[in-house]
């Protein structure tokens, strides 16, 4: 398990700080500046843009970060967090699952530690839940879906996420991977995450 902090709220949201040392809110970029403010950083080096946040170049400024509430996630989080889970409500999923390194060779293991992530950060969730006649996907957690795939080829598993998205069950939808499958940001009107966790501790 990835080292993690009490989440200290200030306003409506949380701020999450990477490996790497980058820091974004959850909520707003005002959040994210206030938060900065209080660990010294200077306005000036904020990186706005698709993906806004801070760069914590030391380790004692990452500690400090962490100290001040920041929730430790996933590398690759923070590269999608800005333009797409402030649209749908991914956020407290991203931020569960960026807490565990995954064993991504089985993928019935792979479901079981995700199902773990879920609970342990009290969220309410479905496994297998029937989308049609025809398609059970892995999770539904409120209106997002996620299926877990480490198996099978790019095109039969973006088939597969189609189907889902064609249901019109689901607000949104993750694909945890452990390689690249090119799935489109959006299928049939549903935002579309493709989430590689073979990427996120790299």
């Amino acid at each position: 398990m990835v080292p993690g902090v009490d989440q200290k709220r200030r306003g409506g949201g949380v701020i999450l700080i990477d490996a790497q040392g980058h820091i974004a809110s959850t909520d707003s970029a005002e959040e994210l500046h206030a938060f900065a403010a209080r660990l010294g950083l200077r306005r000036e080096w904020y990186q706005g843009g698709r993906h806004p946040h801070y760069d914590l170049t030391t380790e004692r400024a990452r500690q400090r970060a962490l100290a001040a509430g920041a929730v430790l996630v996933m590398p690759t989080l923070l590269a999608v967090w800005a333009w797409w889970s402030r649209r749908e409500p991914t956020a407290p999923i991203l931020v569960a699952l960026g807490r565990w390194r995954m064993d991504l060779g089985d993928e019935a293991a792979l479901q079981g530690q995700i199902a773990h992530a879920l609970k342990a950060a009290g969220l309410p969730f479905t496994r297998e839940a029937q989308l049609s006649p025809r398609d059970r996907i892995d999770f539904m957690v409120g209106p997002v879906g996620m299926e877990v795939k480490i198996k099978g080829g790019p095109a039969e598993i973006k088939r597969q996420c189609a189907r889902y998205c064609e249901t019109g069950r689901i607000g949104a939808l993750i694909l945890a991977t452990r390689r690249r499958i090119g799935l489109p940001a959006e299928i049939a009107g549903v935002p579309c995450l493709e989430l590689n966790l073979s990427e996120a501790w790299m």
